[in-house]
């Protein structure tokens, strides 16, 4: 698994937590995610699948996504996980309220990592729209 993206008190979560934007493969969906979301999530993640799916979008937005991976949002401390398209941190609906930050690239093998994972935040852009 991977992260680049960061969100300090990420809004999505209430209350509000440290998140992180994780990249899987679709094996390390099945083995290490899906086992750990909730019944709501797991529902919404089987009933769009395919939307989550980064192939498309990635394809048409190269650098922005990975092709055949999904795409999650995780909370530092591992206690939410929440399936997202994989434009979620691009889109529009942030306009300048991005809560995303760029971090240098981490692979880590376990969620229960994210917690004390050390990264570095990347101060040229917040993120690139």
């Amino acid at each position: 698994m991977k992260t680049s993206l960061y969100s300090p008190k990420c809004p999505i979560f209430q209350p509000r937590k440290d998140a992180f934007w994780v990249e899987c493969t679709i094996e390390e969906t099945g083995k290490y995610i899906l086992p750990r979301l909730n019944p709501n999530q797991k529902e919404r993640f089987n009933n769009n699948r395919e939307g989550f799916l980064s192939t498309r979008w990635a394809t048409v937005n190269p650098g922005l996504a990975e092709p055949d991976r999904y795409y999650f949002l995780v909370a530092a401390d591992g206690s939410e996980i929440h399936p997202e398209e994989p434009h979620m941190p691009y889109g529009g609906m942030w306009n300048a309220s991005n809560p995303f930050v760029r971090i240098e690239p981490c692979e880590f093998d376990r969620i229960e990592e994210l917690d004390d994972l050390v990264f570095v935040i990347i101060y040229d852009n917040i993120i690139k729209q």
